[in-house]
């Protein structure tokens, strides 16, 4: 039974980090997990995962047990009937040697499913706080992030700033150069002026000229 154990935990970290269908629910887990605990994240002191409101990792345990349900059923469907059989097979001799238990009380078989369910979690818990503690190397057995598996993926998403927009800064411009810009200006301004001066004398000059030929063939 320890062996199926093993692979199972074994199994669901590389299933996970390797299978794209699992990067939008490792997110959802992370997404739902207390910030002011980062690094810190784990099941906690208690048989299951705690679902209820009395627990601060309620909301991304609750997503955790999906995540997990997928996996026994899927990927680790095998593995995990053969742990199940096994725990059962003890049950019975449980109840050859102990006598039928009583109404209520929890199988042997029941407490391993448990236990096997949070140490899934927390195994995908220490994943998650090994992307912010850079000095931590946790290596779960034989387990090993890819580059680019979900859990770099779920790591660099929240690296990015949280206004995902870059805002383009304009640098400003010397005051030098702006007072040179300016001259440049007034310069072109007072030389079009000079310019309109020009062809409004020369528009009169021609007005007075028109007026004096016409008055001197008037004469004539």
């Amino acid at each position: 039974m320890g062996n199926y154990r093993t692979q199972i935990k074994q199994d669901s970290l590389t299933k996970l980090d390797r299978t794209h269908k699992y990067t939008a629910d490792l997110q959802k887990i992370y997404d739902e997990l207390p910030q002011d605990l980062r690094g810190r994240w784990k099941v906690g002191n208690t048989d299951t995962l705690v679902t209820d409101d009395t627990s601060r990792m309620a909301p991304a345990n609750r997503q955790m047990n999906g995540l997990i349900d997928k996996l026994l059923t899927n990927e680790l469907k095998d593995d995990y009937h053969g742990f199940l059989a096994t725990a059962q097979k003890m049950d019975g001799m449980m109840a050859e040697t102990h006598g039928n238990q009583h109404k209520g009380q929890e199988k042997w078989s029941e407490a391993q499913d448990k236990r096997l369910r949070k140490e899934l979690a927390n195994g995908i818990y220490r994943q998650f706080n090994e992307q912010l503690n850079a000095d931590q190397k946790i290596n779960d057995g034989k387990f090993h992030k890819q580059a680019k598996g979900n859990f770099e993926k779920v790591k660099q998403r929240h690296e990015q700033p949280e206004n995902s927009k870059m805002v383009t800064q304009h640098k400003t411009a010397p005051v030098g150069k702006l007072n040179k810009i300016a001259k440049r200006m007034t310069k072109q301004s007072r030389q079009e002026i000079q310019q309109m001066h020009r062809m409004l004398q020369d528009t009169m000059t021609d007005q007075a000229q028109n007026v004096s030929d016409e008055s001197l063939s008037r004469h004539l």
